[in-house]
């Protein structure tokens, strides 16, 4: 029996809609797309939500999984609203879309079009309508960037989410929207103005005085260094509207685009403009917290350009969850440390050297799990055959009872079977044919991760030899981070005590990484 899935996510004009009152988009979709489903006469096994809006396929965890199915051959066809849905991005993504569902042979299903990758026509309607999809998104853009700076320069303020200390207002009689004080998270605002400015505080001493005197941020029960330091860059709280402050950049590194936002930047390189909200600390006061702020990043030690922490972007506090960064060697200890970042978390710090050992060693211990012996791996292939064996056994059964449920209607017709007993026959068969197709579905996941692993373990054991044998011998921090990089996802670390003698009282769970779609 055929499979089917369908796909939902919302566009950015959706969620614009959903802030007007216009309904939950996906709900709506799940609706249409069911009715089609019923037209149609066929069965929607499973249902893949994407709760984010992302530009990119790598921004999407859901179509990463739907693109991951699909190319294992396990639906006939995806069910969408439009094709749109699917890819939106650059050319590279429309090109993994397109060729993922050509080459399972899976169809694409609209409301309005049936597209079969294989059909020359079809895949060239289906590319056309990617392209133009991705146009519409540039000119919406547009638009919607364009429209943003006019509000800026207006005095207005162009979003949805009103900044800590503010709450968003609808303007009278005009359009658009303004800012209005809230209470009490202005009154700390201003606090950390005046602690900075009039009594010299740092920012961390603001955060733990903050969370001490029973302000909380709004996502967090405490406030954080960096919570402090975007507030007292922003000159929104001087009563500007600004425009470029943070423009995001786009570069390519190793095959992969990143975008990155600047932190800091003198006020006169981007535009401001007067608000229509009120200020929540003087213009005067902002600028004095400004330059305070600029003199203090001149004058701090350049950031090294060379990688120092073979550990950067790995380990993880277990207890907050942020990535825990390095502390090089000082007055306090003799050796670099590996500590959480969050000023209110009480996960203690270790030596980065005894971490890193207890790193190798997990990666030694997966070696050894790896290493079973070859009738071991001759088991798990001749099970992934007796698996095979059984996925066609199912199939031929179900091709069986789909035969019965089919002469079941035609006994009913020629009245040689009652209503009662056919409702009673076609049930239990119905029941069969589900319960057949859930055993052949959960044999092929089987199937595809038992592959999997096979796959990983051939393109895995070579690198973890590789990094036990040479890790203590490379010359700088960044090879051991890319070497490291290549075989673990994560290190998530956990410390209860501190003080000498409980040096190596910590504990890790390292994960490795897992292959992503291609």
């Amino acid at each position: 029996m055929d499979l089917y899935a369908q796909y939902l996510r919302k566009s950015r004009a959706d969620v614009e809609a959903e802030q007007h009152g216009e309904g939950e988009t996906l709900a709506r979709h799940k609706h249409m797309l069911d009715a089609l489903a019923q037209k149609m006469g066929i069965e929607v096994t499973k249902v893949y939500r994407e709760i984010v809006s992302g530009e990119t396929i790598a921004a999407r965890p859901v179509m990463q999984q739907l693109l991951q199915d699909v190319e294992s051959g396990m639906y006939k066809g995806v069910l969408v609203v439009e094709v749109e849905r699917l890819a939106r991005g650059d050319t590279i993504d429309q090109g993994i879309v397109s060729q993922t569902f050509k080459y399972s042979d899976t169809q694409i299903i609209t409301p309005t079009k049936i597209y079969n990758p294989n059909n020359e026509f079809d895949e060239e309607y289906f590319e056309f309508g990617l392209f133009m999809s991705r146009r519409e998104y540039k000119t919406i853009n547009r638009r919607i960037q364009a429209g943003r700076l006019e509000s800026a320069k207006e005095g207005k303020f162009p979003s949805w989410n009103a900044p800590f200390g503010y709450k968003v207002v609808k303007l009278v009689n005009e359009k658009g929207y303004t800012l209005e004080p809230l209470e009490p998270e202005a009154d700390a605002v201003k606090r950390i103005f005046d602690m900075y400015v009039n009594e010299h505080a740092g920012t961390t001493t603001i955060a733990h005085t903050l969370t001490e005197m029973g302000y909380k941020p709004r996502k967090t029960d405490h406030f954080t260094t960096h919570t402090i330091i975007s507030i007292l860059d922003n000159p929104l709280y001087a009563g500007y509207m600004v425009w470029g402050r943070r423009k995001e950049t786009t570069i390519m590194k190793n095959g992969i685009v990143t975008k990155t936002r600047p932190r800091l930047r003198p006020c006169d390189e981007y535009e401001k403009y007067e608000g229509r909200h009120e200020g929540l600390v003087s213009k005067e006061l902002w600028q004095k917290a400004h330059e305070m702020r600029i003199a203090k990043t001149n004058t701090s030690p350049k950031r090294a350009t060379q990688l120092t922490n073979p550990l950067c972007g790995l380990i993880y506090c277990s207890k907050c969850g942020q990535r825990m960064q390095r502390r090089p060697a000082g007055s306090r200890q003799p050796a670099d440390v590996i500590m959480c970042q969050n000023t209110a978390c009480d996960n203690r710090a270790a030596y980065m050297r005894l971490i890193e050992e207890r790193i190798i060693d997990s990666l030694k211990t997966w070696l050894n799990e790896y290493d079973v012996s070859e009738n071991e791996e001759q088991k798990k292939t001749d099970n992934i055959a007796v698996m095979k064996k059984n996925i066609n056994k199912y199939e031929q059964e179900l091709t069986t009872v789909t035969k019965q449920l089919n002469n079941a209607y035609d006994l009913l017709e020629q009245g040689v079977y009652t209503t009662d007993i056919f409702f009673q026959r076609s049930a239990t068969l119905k029941d069969r044919i589900e319960s057949l197709n859930t055993q052949i579905e959960s044999v092929k996941k089987e199937i595809l991760e038992e592959e999997k692993r096979q796959t990983a373990k051939i393109q895995f054991v070579p690198k973890l030899r590789k990094i036990i044998e040479c890790y203590w011998s490379l010359d700088t921090p960044k090879s051991k981070n890319d070497i490291l990089k290549e075989v673990i996802e994560r290190v998530v670390y956990t410390k209860n005590v501190k003080g000498h003698g409980h040096e190596d009282e910590f504990s890790i769970i390292v994960y490795p990484v897992v292959p992503k779609h291609k």
